[in-house]
């Protein structure tokens, strides 16, 4: 894992081009997603093309080097606040990251903070806003945790100012439907809400000693589910445990945003996998957390890990498909996510390309003709300097960066100008 310190310091500017340039790439290998073709490829209008042009602006030999799609990350949280968002952003592009779901986050102040991204030279982004909980579940404990140490100041003037934007509370029905205007004009990407011990809603609902440590009543996330798609927004569910994993299925999300068993072992009931393959519930991995456990008690971490291996053979069996996520604000991109899963064995590297080129940008944003390199797909690639899927470590070895037809150039702090 990298840490703040340890990243690199770069800035990236994109190379000035004409409105309407045509770039030809010989002596490429292009990843098609099972393997690497050798092919020459033109970029026109910004889109990928196998058709030379009448002209062609600039020709790029790549001499051998191997092409894929960029990278996604499918939960983070550290493109939200305007600390350091250029530093965040240098961060992604270097890793390769160009699109980014960040799972929670705040609308207020939000018109100054968009404008960093959604841009050629930028990470493309996606939020959700004031994630939906139960009374005294998360995130509400880091909330006013988080204003008590000054991180919000300039936002929030107070701990009551922060609730209906740094989180919706609904204790039933009725509170669901009166707050559900004010999330929604809040323009959020997707809908987030929180699932945490479910199967002790009850027990915890009224119980101090769990603050920060519940969720939204179960029962009321179909209602979540219903409303957010007559939206047009998708659901997106934290969970922590195989009941709130089972919740979340069955009540029709379309994504769960964490493996369960972060910290504790629990285990993906087959029905559950299953039922999440035929409603095409994607599920977002985040084994990175598990790492906070394993300097202090390494043989549980591995026990962890172990269960998040079965877990993850368990969906890939299924057919359910499986997101690369972090949720490792200030500390990584989904880069060492993607390092630690391959290192459990389960996927292999070409199924990890698959997962993280392809899968998790497209689930991101949906929309878009993104995530492979075909015929009228947008020209976002990354040049690598050896073969990822003979050795995943090559994922490292970014020789190119293109974002939307244009080259990404990082320039040394002090020279850019």
């Amino acid at each position: 894992m990298k840490t703040l310190t340890a990243r690199l310091a770069v800035l990236f500017a994109v190379i000035p081009t004409a409105a309407i340039a045509n770039d030809a790439y010989v002596n490429g290998n292009w990843y098609n997603g099972s393997e690497f073709i050798g092919r020459t490829v033109y970029v026109v209008d910004a889109q990928i093309t196998f058709t030379a042009p009448e002209e062609v602006d600039s020709t790029h030999d790549l001499a051998g080097a191997y092409v894929i799609p960029p990278f996604g990350e499918a939960h983070n949280h550290d493109l939200t606040t305007d600390f350091e968002p250029q530093e965040r952003i240098n961060e992604y592009l270097s890793d390769g990251v160009f699109y980014a779901k960040m799972q929670s986050a705040f609308s207020m102040g939000f018109e100054e903070l968009a404008p960093h991204f959604n841009k050629p030279e930028s990470v493309d982004v996606t939020f959700a806003f004031a994630p939906i909980t139960g009374p005294g579940g998360h995130p509400i404990r880091i909330r006013e945790l988080f204003f008590g140490r000054g991180y919000y100041e300039g936002i929030f003037d107070s701990q009551d100012e922060i609730a209906g934007i740094g989180y919706t509370k609904v204790e039933d029905r009725e509170e669901l439907m009166l707050k559900w205007p004010n999330l929604i004009r809040q323009k959020p990407d997707f809908i987030k809400i929180n699932l945490r011990h479910s199967e002790e809603y009850d027990l915890r609902k009224d119980d101090q000693e769990f603050f920060g440590f519940k969720g939204i009543d179960p029962h009321l996330v179909p209602d979540v589910v219903r409303l957010a798609h007559a939206e047009g927004l998708s659901v997106s569910a934290h969970v922590d445990t195989a009941a709130d994993f089972h919740y979340a299925v069955t009540a029709g999300v379309d994504e769960i945003s964490h493996l369960p068993g972060r910290y504790d072992l629990e285990v993906i009931r087959s029905k559950d996998a299953s039922l999440a393959a035929e409603n095409d519930v994607a599920v977002v991995t985040t084994i990175s957390l598990t790492t906070k456990i394993k300097d202090d008690f390494p043989s549980y971490y591995k026990k962890i890990m172990e269960q998040h291996a079965s877990n993850l053979q368990r969906l890939k069996d299924a057919g359910v498909r499986v997101l690369i996520g972090s949720d490792m604000p200030y500390r990584d991109t989904s880069v060492g996510e993607a390092f630690l899963l391959h290192k459990l064995g389960v996927f292999t590297a070409q199924e990890m390309l698959q997962m993280w080129c392809e899968t998790t940008p497209r689930s991101i944003f949906p929309e878009r003709h993104i995530g492979r390199l075909e015929e009228g797909y947008e020209a976002s690639f990354l040049v690598l300097g050896g073969n990822p899927i003979e050795d995943f470590e090559h994922v490292r070895s970014i020789l190119m960066r293109v974002k939307h037809g244009q080259h990404l150039v990082p320039e040394l702090p002090g020279q850019a100008d």
